[in-house]
């Protein structure tokens, strides 16, 4: 559970449901913002009065998935800016959303599922040039760690910045 707003307490489920629904949003305003969906073809007026389960076509799903996954390359992209900002000075926006979506792949590759292990991979790809993925070690480091590879990740970006505070007190 965490806080928002006035003090009032949103579960986990909470923030996903209005994630959900905010990726909803953009599929019911194309329908003229009312509450009515496509089924198969079939239109229906009113959700509210359909009871039962939420039906998606596949092709509806796949939109949703779609949305989700640009809306992620875009936190990927807005937090390589924050953290190696020097490092995409040469880089367009369209470039910069390239990279992304390759080092997402690469990341996918090796093993990587959470946004966050993605956009840590992504970083320290931005930051080797790409050498860190080419990197058997590395690569074999985050598939043979004791927990999953976004766990891994994690655990070395840890370590590198412990690594670069001791040398910036020396």
């Amino acid at each position: 559970m965490s806080s928002c707003g006035r003090g009032r307490r949103i579960s986990v489920r909470t923030k996903l449901t209005m994630a959900l629904a905010d990726t909803l949003a953009p599929i019911l305003a194309k329908f003229g913002g009312r509450a009515f969906a496509v089924i198969d073809g079939a239109r229906f007026p009113d959700i509210r009065s359909n009871r039962g389960w939420l039906r998606l076509s596949s092709e509806q799903m796949e939109r949703i998935k779609e949305t989700m996954q640009a809306r992620s390359h875009g936190r990927i992209a807005r937090y390589l800016r924050e953290t190696a900002g020097s490092c995409l000075v040469s880089m367009g926006r369209t470039q910069l959303q390239d990279f992304v979506v390759a080092a997402e792949s690469r990341g996918r590759a090796i093993g990587l599922r959470t946004e966050r292990g993605l956009g840590q991979f992504a970083f320290l790809e931005l930051v080797s040039q790409g050498t860190f993925a080419a990197s058997d070690r590395a690569r074999q480091f985050l598939r043979s760690g004791p927990g999953t590879p976004d766990q891994s990740m994690n655990e070395l970006l840890v370590a590198m910045t412990d690594t670069c505070r001791r040398m910036q007190h020396q």
